[in-house]
């Protein structure tokens, strides 16, 4: 990626990790990346290792995490 990010979960040792851009406001949207999985259909850069949106603020990712993790 060329611009810079920053990491907040990582899984398979950096295969698959949640991260936002730090260019992208104070409450940025957060995206998945995953090496191995391909293209996905919603991938932001169009080609190459997945990386989609999948949340639309730091906020709303958080609060889902959380909720997930009660659950």
């Amino acid at each position: 990626m060329e611009k810079d990010f920053w990491v907040v979960a990582a899984l398979d040792g950096g295969q698959q990790f949640d991260f936002f851009f730090y260019d992208e406001g104070e409450n940025p949207p957060m995206y998945y990346y995953c090496s191995y999985l391909g293209e996905f259909d919603d991938n932001i850069f169009g080609e190459g290792p997945g990386i989609r949106k999948i949340s639309d603020s730091f906020t709303k990712y958080v609060e889902k995490r959380i909720k997930a993790h009660k659950s």
